[in-house]
């Protein structure tokens, strides 16, 4: 309520200017400086909004985070494989290790990386297991190169 009664002070002020006349350089002044204020509310409002939300810290990846490698069976649309980790709330972003050749890479689908904490490791494998459209999962191996 705070915020919306000096973003309307703000309005207003900007209104008593262009209706009095006043010269260029002063309405463009006054212009700038509400301008300013405005944005310092307006991040003053969305700032603690994110944090009170949950989106920042839900997503920030702890030090003991596994990545993991989800690979999708060859005939599952990227879409759906991308709905299905989305579903499951992890962070992943498409991609593989070194480990597997080029033609394990041409006989499977999509491959994604997942983060996944150490401790749910387990339940992450278990939970994959579920989906018939998986082809395999494994831990990321990015101590092997590409030639």
């Amino acid at each position: 309520m705070f915020f919306m009664q000096n973003y309307i002070t703000l309005v207003n002020m900007a209104d008593d200017i262009i209706q009095k006349g006043e010269c260029m350089k002063t309405y463009t002044n006054h212009l700038h400086s509400a301008s300013s204020i405005l944005i310092i509310l307006m991040s003053g409002l969305i700032i603690p909004m994110v944090f009170m939300t949950g989106c920042y810290m839900d997503k920030k990846t702890s030090p003991s985070a596994v990545d993991m490698v989800v690979v999708f069976k060859i005939d599952v649309p990227i879409e759906k494989a991308s709905s299905i980790l989305f579903e499951q709330e992890y962070i992943y972003h498409e991609g593989m290790d070194n480990s597997r050749d080029k033609k394990y890479s041409g006989e499977t689908g999509p491959k994604y990386i997942v983060k996944v904490p150490k401790e749910k490791i387990t339940l992450f494998n278990l939970e994959m297991k579920k989906f018939p459209q998986i082809y395999e999962v494994y831990q990321a191996d990015w101590t092997k190169r590409k030639d």
